[in-house]
């Protein structure tokens, strides 16, 4: 390739890795292999500058660095032109650098931990469908519980239930084959057999802790707490 074509090249990569790959499926979970991979291309074209073209290593560093900028500079262009003019969810209402990046949000909450406070007053200006970030919408009618989470939904959890990775439970979990695997191990805890077996255990230590109540006569809740401790351990590991 013509030398005079190397950066336009290295910009076109960049536009095409957002287009082809960064915009397409899930890229969250690793994102220090991405840099890496970067670092390490970046090396390698150094090195092979340096050994194949004869250039100085200071020379064939600059080289490396200016064409891994220009690759970045189309990655972002792209990024940032997509996410403010492109993205089909650009239709819902909510702050306009929301588009851009989550930082926008969580700049907002950060110092006061307050992001209840903010989506309630966010849903108050722009109603039950809010654009908080570049892919996140906050839904607050009450037929998107049974769209998102109901038996048939075809939805799958938010990227948000992958940050205990490589940990995963029943409730976490985003595989939705893994789910139901263990899922048919808990089902029988929880059958309609099971859960009336459970009502009786629970209505003799509800009555107990209800007359612990009463007979406390107003008294501090510590004071309570070494009852409730018991009746709480009976309660679990009773058989």
């Amino acid at each position: 390739m013509s030398p005079d074509y190397l950066p336009l090249a290295a910009v076109t990569a960049g536009v095409a890795s957002h287009l082809f790959f960064f915009k397409i499926g899930e890229h969250h979970l690793h994102p220090w292999r991405y840099v890496q991979a970067f670092i390490l291309t970046c090396a390698v074209v150094a090195i092979a500058k340096s050994h194949y073209s004869g250039l100085p290593t200071k020379a064939a560093l600059v080289f490396s660095a200016e064409y891994g900028s220009l690759y970045l500079a189309g990655l972002f262009s792209s990024l940032v032109i997509y996410r403010l003019f492109f993205n089909p969810l650009n239709k819902f209402p909510g702050p306009y650098w929301a588009r851009l990046s989550k930082f926008d949000y969580v700049f907002r909450v950060a110092s006061k931990m307050n992001s209840h406070h903010r989506l309630y007053e966010l849903h108050r200006k722009y109603g039950r469908f809010v654009r908080i970030g570049p892919n996140d919408i906050s839904v607050t009618h009450p037929d998107g519980v049974q769209v998102v989470s109901g038996l048939h939904s075809k939805c799958s959890k938010a990227p948000w239930y992958s940050q205990d990775m490589p940990l995963t439970s029943m409730h976490t979990t985003r595989d939705r084959a893994q789910h139901n695997r263990r899922r048919r191990i808990w089902s029988p805890a929880f059958s309609d057999k099971s859960l009336r077996g459970y009502e009786k255990r629970m209505q003799k230590y509800s009555d107990l802790l209800l007359q612990r109540l009463d007979e406390s006569n107003g008294n501090a809740l510590h004071d309570l707490i070494p009852s409730c401790e018991g009746i709480l351990d009976d309660t679990l590991f009773s058989p």
